[in-house]
């Protein structure tokens, strides 16, 4: 089985999150408390139910999409939040 292939757009996206995770490390002062493993989970797991909660809706409503479908719009979510996930975890990992 042959490994997936990232899109262009999404490596875009983690290029450019990657560089500004780079730039807010480097903006740090010492007065902040970095975020433990377990707040960072909390965090996606309440973004991600609030987002498959209420985008589709938002979406629905602001009609600049209408060409889209509520699966296509959901799917597309999903990968958006799936990169997020990614991102993190391998923030996460290289504390």
């Amino acid at each position: 089985m042959s490994p997936k292939t990232t899109s262009p757009e999404v490596s875009m996206i983690l290029s450019s999150v990657s560089q500004n995770l780079e730039l807010m490390k480097q903006k740090q002062t010492r007065n902040r408390i970095p975020w433990t493993a377990e707040e960072e989970a909390i965090y996606l797991q309440l973004m991600a139910e609030h987002l498959q909660a209420t985008f589709w809706g938002k979406i629905k409503d602001d009609g600049r999409l209408v060409g889209r479908g509520s699966t296509g719009i959901k799917a597309h979510l999903g990968s958006v939040v799936s990169c997020i996930h990614l991102i993190m975890s391998v923030r996460l990992m290289s504390r």
